[in-house]
């Protein structure tokens, strides 16, 4: 057992003597030392025990400022004090060095349990808040101290662990660490750093946990340690701007959509994107509306790092628009030519559409794990290539469906409709394409498609309503709370639609809900498109009266947006 589990040997490594026979018990300590004194021993289980670390990393967030970290497991969480004891002497100086580091640490676990009042390692924003108070300091502070010192414990069990990795890699990371040091010299650079994109990633992330990267971009310093109250963001603020320039160095190197990629290779200044791209949110770290303040911010740093004036307003667009390509995309109707001919026409340059384009898709891969999905990378590449055509001087068909009201068969099999476009041909026939995924899952499979379209061809014949299916297993269960509802219709966005948009907190059978409204008021929907953002759905829907015509009553719509508000 001690040769082969490495749980085992950990367990053994810990053994203290309690009570019983004290001199078997010592006979045993003398047989584990003796073991742990192999060096070929050490080294394999060294190896395990960095192996067993880097899985436990990757499924409680993979980074060490991570938003709502769990204090234990997450990177430079108290597991790895005890990997860097267990592979360590207790007295080494490593170790030692550490001990404000893991006093802290221990100090907010305590407080943890004590408020829970039962083990809780989790630091969500609730408990951030309590525990503060109870230290006598803000979230911010408490959060800022809780990142320094997880980040020294995760620096500490990489240095001592490194002479255990194979040759190759030692000498890989040494010399590569040896160029980001020499990029980076004594006065680092953001043009020498941008010349240089291979490594450009490696050289943020050291600036960042030195500080000096406040050197280079001083209003940086305003975003360190920033939180991002909500369950969308899973880093914070200088933390995503970092990996949001990750992910367009990536795509270099063939990590990403090949959609993306070529439009990247089709950037011809490079070098204006990743600055957009660390600056992006930089207007978080100032109060108020942060678009308008960031893209102002964003101007003043490019100048100030020697870009030239016509430079410096492209970043500064590209800050101020980064969430314009995502809200169109994801809450507005492709197939209308008016979309696309304003979005197009709004860009002062030909050139920003594929800087816009990468950036819009690097900034919602790097909010966090499987936020990126083939949904939002095929609706991304339609709306680039729609306005791409435009500005080429194609000019798109438009395309005026009719509706179709199916959210509650789908709802009833605990699934999302993400995406619905419905049509009626002259013949009569009616084709509806939906794109719906599990709540559960994800993915549907195999049984639940089957419900579903049984459940369809039920309430297309007339043998079940909606209403029961609805209620077959009370599927209507919320899956979240806390967040403010909204309701916003807009006349303008269409040339043919009344646009609805609609912020509540996700639940299954919302959809339903929404269309039994809509045609409670004399609407119909030829267009639903749904966006999940944590806890909180962001519904948008293309609707007309039943004569096929805009709705310009205000009595009508100030009716439809209360009996809307009703159901959310």
């Amino acid at each position: 057992m001690f040769n082969e589990d490495i749980r085992a040997q950990t367990a053994m490594i810990d053994a203290r003597f309690v009570a019983g026979d004290r001199g078997l018990a010592e006979s045993f300590f003398s047989l584990v030392n003796r073991q742990m004194s192999d060096p070929k021993w050490k080294k394999k289980f060294i190896r395990l025990k960095c192996g067993e670390q880097s899985e436990r990393i990757i499924k409680f967030g993979g980074s060490v400022y991570m938003l709502e970290p769990h204090i234990k497991n997450s990177e430079g969480g108290l597991r790895e004090l005890q990997t860097l004891r267990w592979i360590s002497n207790k007295e080494t100086a490593c170790y030692i060095k550490l001990e404000e580091d893991s006093e802290t640490l221990f100090l907010i676990r305590d407080h943890l349990h004590f408020i829970a009042g039962k083990r809780e390692d989790r630091l969500t924003f609730e408990n951030q808040k309590v525990v503060a108070e109870r230290l006598n300091c803000t979230p911010d502070e408490l959060m800022g101290r809780y990142y320094r010192s997880a980040s020294s414990i995760h620096l500490k069990l990489a240095q001592e662990t490194e002479r255990f990795l194979p040759l190759i890699k030692r000498l890989y990371g040494k010399l590569k660490r040896a160029r980001v040091k020499r990029l980076i010299g004594n006065e680092p650079s953001w043009l020498r750093l941008v010349a240089n994109r291979d490594i450009l990633d490696d050289a943020l992330k050291i600036l960042h946990e030195t500080g000096e990267l406040k050197k280079i971009v001083p209003s940086f310093r305003n975003i360190f340690f920033k939180s991002q109250f909500g369950a969308y963001h899973v880093y914070t603020v200088d933390v995503h701007s970092i990996l949001t320039v990750k992910k367009i160095v990536q795509l270099e190197k063939g990590c990403g959509p090949k959609g993306v990629a070529a439009a990247y290779k089709g950037c011809r200044k490079k070098d204006i994107l990743l600055l957009a791209a660390l600056l992006h949110d930089i207007g978080k770290g100032e109060a108020g509306e942060h678009i308008r303040t960031g893209a102002e911010m964003a101007k003043k740093e490019a100048l100030n790092l020697g870009l030239p004036e016509k430079d410096s307003e492209m970043v500064a667009f590209l800050v101020e628009s980064h969430l314009v390509m995502p809200k169109i995309a994801f809450s507005r109707d492709l197939a209308d030519f008016h979309i696309i001919e304003n979005f197009a026409n709004s860009l002062p340059d030909k050139a920003l559409l594929n800087m816009l384009y990468v950036l819009s898709y690097a900034d919602i891969a790097s909010i966090g794990p499987d936020v990126w999905n083939d949904w939002k990378e095929r609706l991304l590449g339609e709306l680039f290539q729609a306005a791409r055509k435009y500005l080429s001087g194609c000019k798109p068909e438009k395309n005026v469906i009719k509706p179709s009201k199916i959210a509650g068969a789908v709802a009833a099999s605990n699934a999302s409709i993400l995406e619905a476009r419905l049509s009626t041909a002259k013949n009569g026939i009616v084709l509806d394409i939906l794109r719906v995924r599990s709540d559960s899952t994800g993915h549907l499979t195999e049984q639940t498609f089957r419900q579903i379209t049984a459940d369809m061809e039920a309430v297309f014949k007339g043998e079940k309503t909606t209403d029961e299916l609805i209620c077959r297993e009370s599927v209507l269960k919320k899956k979240g709370a806390g967040v403010s509802p909204t309701v916003a219709i807009d006349n303008d966005a269409s040339v043919y639609y009344t646009v609805v948009d609609i912020s509540a907190t996700d639940r299954i059978g919302l959809l339903y809900d929404l269309s039994h409204v809509f045609f409670n008021e004399g609407c119909s929907i030829d267009v639903a498109k749904a966006l999940t953002k944590g806890d909180m759905a962001v519904d948008s829907f293309y609707i007309k009266d039943f004569r096929g015509q805009k709705i310009s009553s205000m009595q009508k719509l100030e009716k439809m947006k209360k009996a809307l508000a009703g159901v959310i």
